[in-house]
């Protein structure tokens, strides 16, 4: 169960920095000095290798419905509700859905090694 709630923590954070990274594309872009600049990239890089691996992650679910599930919500940021209409599910089975996935994913051994150095390093 532990691995579970830390998936979803990753997921979260995932969707956040998935914001974050349009965020900082623009201030690269109105970056006044070269040292502003470099430290917008810097964490622009930092971020991408966490998306990355939430991407990799979320290849590794096995049913086309909960990728989708999984991908309208922390890739998309799209509500429950939004998620039920556009994919034509009731609220409970897309939840459902993304609790089976969830639970599949964090039984494989890549992921919890992955989650694992995601606690280690964000001190979770």
């Amino acid at each position: 169960m532990e691995y579970i709630k830390l998936l979803r923590k990753y997921f979260k954070r995932f969707r956040d920095y998935r914001t974050r990274e349009k965020e900082l594309s623009r201030r690269i872009l109105f970056a006044v000095t070269d040292e502003e600049r470099g430290r917008y990239q810097k964490e622009t890089e930092e971020i991408a290798s966490f998306i990355k691996a939430g991407f990799d992650i979320i290849g590794q679910t096995e049913s086309i419905k909960e990728r989708r599930i999984i991908e309208l919500h922390y890739v998309d940021g799209k509500s429950w509700d939004e998620i039920a209409a556009r994919v034509n599910y009731s609220y409970s089975y897309c939840t459902h859905l993304e609790d089976a996935a969830l639970k599949r994913l964090s039984a494989q051994s890549s992921v919890k090694a992955f989650l694992d150095e995601f606690k280690n390093k964000c001190g979770i």
